[in-house]
């Protein structure tokens, strides 16, 4: 957290797809309660467990959402957020505490607004809880579905999950692929809830068919659809909140 003036914060709040189109007074409101955060890779946006009191809209950067291990459940990834989207408003919106954490893959921004400001401002612009409304669904479809798909394609689909869900946020274009940097096997083991000799065999499966290589200490795929292709129906881990003229968009597939 940092100190910095509320037209930053406004400039930010109107770039967020969940906000754009929001009444100016709602957003001055915002602005008020909200502050700026900036979070380094590896720390918390949200922990699990904890008192759910604020939301944030991630403005730049990717967020990994996961369950924690605990002695009753291993730890595993449940999704990637890559920016702009939001984080916290489940449990916000239940006055819950905090179901999954969320931590910063990579230098990350976000605007942190406590519960009862972003709640009062919703019930105040029609447009921002249509929009809310649309990506919780769509976040909620897709973690329901990667789940379902999850169980069917067993763990090398959660590892080509895994895989393509990095490449797609966090891959860098090289001439002969997308290398994925910074994701070791142990990293893969603890994410699909797995152990190291399982994921080594699970590699082996994707180098032999020539899906992945090994470059260096880093991986490298021709593409996240050859990727794909090696498990078909493996999930989708990535979450982006979309932009565009959603109610325009839901009045035209009436």
């Amino acid at each position: 957290m940092y100190p910095i003036d509320s037209s930053t914060i406004v400039g930010l709040l109107r770039r967020h797809p969940l906000w754009r189109q929001a009444e100016p007074a709602v957003i001055r409101s915002l602005a008020v309660a909200a502050r700026i955060e900036r979070t380094r890779p590896g720390q918390l946006f949200v922990r699990e467990g904890e008192c759910a009191e604020q939301v944030h809209l991630l403005s730049e950067g990717v967020a990994r959402v996961f369950y924690m291990q605990t002695k009753a459940q291993p730890e595993a990834t449940l999704t990637l957020l890559r920016a702009p989207a939001v984080i916290g408003d489940m449990a916000c919106a239940l006055q819950r505490p905090y179901t999954a954490s969320a931590e910063a893959l990579i230098d990350a921004t976000s605007v942190a607004i406590p519960a009862a400001a972003y709640f009062a401002a919703l019930g105040q612009s029609p447009s921002a809880c249509l929009r809310q409304y649309i990506d919780l669904a769509e976040r909620y479809c897709g973690t329901v579905s990667s789940t379902k798909v999850g169980y069917s394609t067993g763990l090398e689909g959660r590892v080509v999950a895994v895989l393509a869900a990095y490449a797609r946020t966090l891959g860098v274009e090289t001439p002969t692929g997308i290398r994925i940097a910074g994701l070791t096997q142990d990293d893969i083991a603890v994410q699909t809830s797995s152990s190291r000799r399982c994921i080594v065999r699970a590699l082996s499966k994707l180098y032999q068919s020539g899906a992945l290589k090994r470059v260096g200490r880093e991986y490298e795929i021709p593409s996240v659809e050859v990727l794909l292709a090696a498990v078909p129906a493996a999930p989708d881990l990535v979450h982006r909140t979309r932009g565009g003229n959603w109610a325009e968009e839901l009045r035209l597939a009436q």
